[in-house]
């Protein structure tokens, strides 16, 4: 009933709270590494500048003073491809003495749609008018840059600005790094990973890149050299915790234009700090640690809803987006050598990288089905100095920590080679030294591919053992998309969404016609590959003083 559905009454605030977030460090930080100076991938470990704000706070001490302003663009190409149905699995239009509308029965929400609405879409009456959403049509492309955008489909362009500023020699130095989105400041799209995607999208999406690589993210930091050879750094990052609580007044359930809303927004900013430590055991030997803690975006509205005859309703609806692991690195850095003629250096750098995924928590707040795994990235690298010229080339491996999508869920995610180059170069100009420098990236994500488990039958109502005292017709009709009757099924299988005991409607005994075997409108059903490949690159000047 068109009253059961007024919960999306708080989407409104919902919408309204997003606009106060503010920028956090978080996922495109973590891809790109240090887009200044010589850090690139391998920025918790060297390449101290204004990047080591986020990555390593404990080299600022040994970081020159800078103020520096670059661009930055990244080009996405995600490819996601579902297997064919074979069409028994569809979800059937109709029942017995029901026309093409598709009607099971006046009383009961059809949940889910018969897959021919999805496919086709429906127009047949007065008041319903459902747009065609065919299976992964929307993919990756709505949820990036659109076409005519600033820098194109599937493209983010970013500022970056950095500064490095000594406040007591190198006892105490300071540091802020930060890119910034041309167009929008920050971009979130959720979604949901299993069939509840039907009544949207329709299609599957890459968890852990796409809108997560579009909002601005800041970081501030501080080091400290302690004793000669041990210095420490301590970074923050912003939580942001946006709540908008709404009352509203339903005067006319037919018509929600006449409803009238109360909101409230509130937006905390909680920090999350970082921590890091830099030891040169030698002149030619240096180790690192860093440790980051959990970074998010947390939007949640409570609605309380008031109808016309005095009734009330209350529903809170959660999302979080940009869900960071807390992680933990070692590195080392060793001088092959240093201040040889032409002042010629040369050194190698390896990092490994720990994150905590068995935490992670999707864009509704839900922990996935099955846990993610924990993960350790490598990362090596070489930097080449002469004279005033600096290159480096990083390489990076990250495994991907979602297993592999054998049931109800749909997280697309694959490991991720990296590669990145970068040069740059001291100049004079007007009196004052100046540092320019270019980077550029290439990231592979190799093919993956997930092959569903077909769940056991749901039983038929012969084979069902009812509790005691209930009767056949107060048994559930439908296995929920919201809410799964896991009373006959594994909660990490794919959903039968019509029971094999599913009747025409809770008064009749009369067979739902279709209802044997496995009906579905999981958009990852019966499997789906991807693949990817990322291109990034750009340009940096610093004034150094």
């Amino acid at each position: 009933m068109l009253r059961d559905s007024l919960f999306v009454v708080p989407l409104v605030a919902l919408a309204a709270s997003v606009v106060s977030a503010t920028a956090v460090a978080g996922p495109l930080l973590e891809l790109i590494g240090g887009s200044h100076g010589s850090a690139g991938l391998s920025a918790r470990t060297t390449g101290a500048s204004s990047s080591s704000a986020y990555f390593n706070p404990a080299l600022l001490p040994t970081a020159e003073e800078e103020m520096t302003a670059g661009f930055f663009a990244l080009r996405q190409e995600y490819d996601i491809h579902v297997a064919p149905r074979r069409g028994n699995e569809d979800v059937p239009g109709g029942a017995p003495g029901e026309n093409a509308t598709n009607t099971i029965s006046p009383d009961q929400p059809l949940v889910p749609f018969p897959t021919v609405w999805l496919e086709q879409g429906r127009d047949d009456m007065p008041g319903f008018q459902l747009e065609p959403r065919p299976r992964n049509a929307q993919s990756f492309s709505d949820f990036t840059t659109e076409e005519g955008g600033e820098c194109g489909p599937r493209t983010t362009c970013l500022f970056s600005v950095g500064l490095v500023r000594e406040i007591f020699d190198e006892h105490l130095v300071l540091g802020f790094y930060g890119l910034f989105p041309m167009g929008h400041f920050q971009q979130a799209r959720a979604f949901f990973n299993d069939e509840r995607e039907q009544f949207f999208s329709n299609s599957l999406h890459p968890e852990l890149y796409g809108d997560r690589l579009g909002s601005a993210e800041i970081s501030f930091g501080m080091g400290s050299q302690v004793l000669p050879y041990l210095s420490v750094g301590v970074a923050f990052s912003t939580n942001v915790t946006n709540t908008g609580p709404t009352n509203t007044f339903v005067a006319d359930e037919s018509d929600l234009s006449k409803t009238q809303l109360d909101l409230e927004v509130n937006a905390d900013s909680p920090m999350a700090p970082h921590f890091a430590v830099v030891y040169d055991a030698t002149e030619r030997i240096r180790f690192t640690g860093t440790f980051h803690s959990v970074q998010k975006v947390e939007i949640s509205s409570d609605a309380s809803n008031v109808l016309s005859e005095g009734s009330t309703n209350e529903t809170t609806v959660e999302y979080l987006f940009g869900y960071l692991p807390w992680s933990a690195s070692v590195g080392t850095e060793y001088s092959l050598l240093e201040g040889g003629e032409d002042d010629t250096s040369v050194s190698v750098t390896a990092n490994a990288q720990y994150k905590h995924w068995a935490d992670y928590r999707n864009r509704h707040n839900e922990a996935p089905l099955e846990a993610w795994s924990n993960t350790i990235d490598p990362t090596l690298g070489v930097r080449f100095g002469l004279a005033s010229w600096k290159t480096h080339i990083d390489l990076a491996y990250v495994s991907s920590p979602v297993p592999t999508q054998v049931g109800r869920t749909n997280y697309v995610d694959n490991d991720r080679m990296s590669a990145g180059f970068g040069v740059s170069c001291d100049f004079y100009l007007l009196g004052s030294l100046f540092r320019a420098g270019g980077q550029l990236q290439v990231h592979a994500l190799p093919k993956r591919t997930h092959v569903k488990t077909t769940p056991p039958p749901t039983p038929t109502e012969a084979e069902r053992s009812l509790p005691d005292g209930m009767n056949l017709a107060d048994m559930p009709l439908f296995s929920s998309s919201y809410e799964p009757d896991y009373r006959y099924s594994n909660p990490q299988l794919v959903v039968d969404e019509i029971h094999d005991a599913a009747r025409v409607n809770s008064s009749s005994g009369e067979p739902f016609v279709g209802r044997e075997g496995l009906q579905t409108n999981n958009p990852g059903w019966p499997g789906f590959d991807s693949t990817a490949w990322m291109l990034g690159g750009g340009l940096h000047l610093s004034l150094l003083y």
